[in-house]
Parts: C-alpha cells; sequence; structure tokens
C-alpha cells in the first residue's frame, strides 16, 4: 500500500512558505490581519470607479498575503472574494465596452443615415439648380450670362451657386448685393 503524498495547502499554492514563520511571527501576522478593514465587495448593481477596485484589490491581497503567511483559515475566504471582485469588475468593463460599441454603432447609423439624407437634399438642389436656375457649367456651377443673369429670362443668381474661385461669405453678400441692383435694374425695364 502506497502512502499518497500529502495535499498542498492553499497557502503553498499561492507561494507563500509558512514552514519559515516562528510561532511569534506568526502572532504578530494575525494581529496585524485582525487590524485589516473588514472587506466588503460592492453588489455591482451600479458601476464602480476603477480607484474603488484598486482599492479593493490591494486590501483583499494584503490580507490574503497575511493569511497565507499566517496559515490563517480566513485564506479560503478571502481567495473568494478576490475572484468575486475580479468577476464582478471584468463583467462591468465588458458591459462598459460593449455599451460603447453599440454607442458607437447607434453614431455611424446616424451619420451614414445624415450622409444619405445630404446626398439626396444635394441631388435634389442640383435638380433644381439645373431647371430652375439656368445653365451649369462642368463643375456644377451656374453660368452666368449678362451681369449675375442667367439664361433664364429674370432669373438672377449671386454667392457660391456661381462663384467657384472665392466661396466666401464675404464675396457671396457682395454679389448678392450686385445681383440684386441687377434684378432692380431689369424689373425697372419691364415697366
Amino acid at each position: 500500500m502506497t502512502d499518497s503524498p500529502p495535499s498542498p495547502s492553499l497557502a503553498s499554492l499561492i507561494g507563500a512558505d509558512t514552514s519559515m514563520v516562528h510561532d511569534a511571527s506568526r502572532a504578530y501576522l494575525l494581529r496585524l490581519l485582525d487590524q485589516q478593514s473588514p472587506i466588503v465587495l460592492p453588489n455591482y448593481s451600479s458601476p464602480i470607479e476603477h480607484s474603488q477596485y484598486q482599492r479593493l484589490r490591494e486590501q483583499i491581497a494584503t490580507s490574503t498575503t497575511l493569511a497565507a503567511l499566517a496559515g490563517d483559515a480566513r485564506l479560503e475566504t478571502l481567495l473568494q472574494q478576490w475572484i468575486q471582485l475580479q468577476q464582478g469588475y471584468t463583467k462591468q468593463v465588458i458591459a462598459g465596452v460593449k455599451d460603447g460599441v453599440k454607442g458607437q454603432q447607434e453614431l455611424l447609423a446616424v451619420a451614414d443615415a445624415e450622409l444619405r439624407e445630404g446626398e439626396a437634399d444635394r441631388e435634389a438642389f442640383e435638380r433644381l439648380k439645373r431647371t430652375a436656375v439656368g445653365d451649369l457649367d462642368e463643375a456644377g456651377f451656374v453660368k452666368v450670362h449678362d451681369h449675375f443673369l442667367t439664361n433664364k429670362e429674370g432669373v438672377f443668381v449671386a454667392g457660391e451657386v456661381h462663384d467657384s474661385h472665392y466661396k466666401q461669405a464675404v464675396t457671396a453678400a457682395g454679389y448678392g448685393c450686385s445681383a440684386a441692383l441687377e434684378a432692380e435694374k431689369w424689373l425697372e425695364g419691364l415697366e
């Protein structure tokens, strides 16, 4: 009959060598362990801050080390708390990442819809320019024939719709004033 080797203790599993700890040291370690604040794990009904997680992790690590070196029975409970903390925080982080991805997907969907609407609006505007305003050049700007007048009788244009060079608000305002004066002259000529 062969004797089975003794099963390893929890302390040896985490690398604590309790054979070197004397009774006086063990008593001191147990006093230190007893002085540690009680570990209260969150219930994760609301997210915990990373700083709170760090503080709990350090607290559990300190207590675990003291319990392992002293050979205290609280070691198993401390290791279970460590696992619960890690699992809870990991689930929270994963949920946060999933929420972030979902939020980005929603933003992308909105942006995609806006781009499609914008493209449709741009195409409608181009059709309107061609039918109501007049001839367009190869770049899509309205051709001006005589002092802001288009090839459509009585239709004047000014600003970015015909100015492919400057495309500035200041020049568009100036062209708008000039086109208004030309339109006024044209209307006076009708009387």
